[in-house]
């Protein structure tokens, strides 16, 4: 008799979830106060650190306070950059068909493409953004184009000034990012703003991990089980929440219907599971007459993991002190030529 199959289980979409932190506040602020000089900011931080979420978070915010009445509201854009690359020919104007594309929703037509230079087509790129009052450009993955690229934007940037129109671009990047930047004055010197996007330290962890799921909403910080729960996570996560958000999405998968104890070594099972298949250690391990091979090769590759973890955790907070000796001097040069100013 041939048993009868199970019927496929397709997953059912959760609401997106984007929890407000201090972090995404102050970028948005730092940001705004750029807005009318018509000058370019740059966001740069690792991956997963929260560079698009905020974007995503500032374009709908703004987007949804808009109001064709009150001429002081506008519309934000995000979008992401293909690579172009450096020696190719045309990257001004590939970088601002790109922006042309977002900003406007359409592709621009091939023959005026080929006819136009790039000062016309930033010009027309201009137009369009006065005429459906974006104001507000979030570029991502800018450390794609080249220099030549990102000349194209600041093109743009520049047209919008020189006719008074407040215009707003904003590059998102990699660590990278800041260093090609610097490494041509001409657009240096047009990028005022520069914001780090850092790891989460474990009170931002454990903050974001309440607003995802109900487990971690209920562990209480005094209780040293509940705590280290908490740590546990913001260390395989190194304290970023594009890393924290799939785990808690694995451990939901394990938590909903599970009749075990939910502890730390519950977390670490979740997490060995996304590492490797544990159902492949078991099967060496059996075919090679050792049952405690399985749970000794857990224990050593999560004891690798941990150890590449702290490495990793090392060079991230001496990164990060780099960062803010920069910021620290560069606030004292600001308030130094502010006390200059007002002589």
């Amino acid at each position: 008799m041939q048993q009868e199959e199970t019927p496929f289980k397709f997953p059912v979409p959760k609401k997106a979830v984007i929890v407000e932190t201090e972090l995404m506040k102050e970028m948005e602020a730092r940001v705004l106060a750029m807005h009318y000089l018509c000058l370019l900011c740059l966001w740069y931080g690792s991956g997963g650190a929260g560079k698009t979420t905020t974007a995503e978070w500032m374009v709908r915010r703004a987007n949804a306070a808009f109001d064709p009445q009150n001429p002081h509201t506008f519309k934000a854009v995000l979008y992401e950059v293909g690579k172009v690359k450096a020696g190719f020919g045309n990257e001004a104007k590939r970088a601002i068909r790109s922006l042309y594309a977002a900003v406007s929703g359409m592709t621009i037509d091939e023959g005026y493409y080929g006819r136009c230079t790039a000062e016309e087509f930033a010009d027309l790129v201009v137009d369009i953004a006065e005429r459906q009052r974006v104001q507000l450009v979030f570029v991502d993955e800018a450390g794609l184009l080249s220099l030549d690229a990102i000349g194209g934007l600041i093109l743009v940037s520049d047209k919008a000034r020189q006719r008074k129109f407040p215009l707003t671009v904003v590059l998102i990047g990699m660590d990278d990012l800041p260093q090609k930047v610097k490494s041509r004055p001409q657009i240096r010197r047009r990028v005022p703003e520069w914001c780090h996007f850092q790891h989460y330290d474990l009170e931002q962890t454990f903050k974001l991990l309440k607003a995802l799921h109900p487990h971690f909403a209920a562990l209480n910080r005094n209780f040293p089980t509940d705590w280290e729960q908490v740590k546990y996570v913001h260390e395989i996560s190194e304290g970023l929440p594009g890393y924290i958000i799939p785990f808690v999405s694995q451990f939901d998968a394990q938590y909903r219907g599970s009749e075990m104890n939910i502890n730390l070594a519950f977390l670490r099972a979740v997490h060995l599971r996304t590492v490797y298949d544990t159902r492949d250690i078991l099967a060496l391990s059996k075919r090679n007459g050792n049952s405690k091979t399985a749970a000794a090769d857990m224990a050593a590759s999560d004891k690798t993991a941990e150890e590449s973890a702290a490495e990793k955790k090392k060079a991230d907070a001496k990164k990060r002190a780099d960062a803010k000796r920069m910021a620290e001097r560069r606030n004292a040069a600001a308030k130094q030529a502010g006390g200059l100013l007002g002589r």
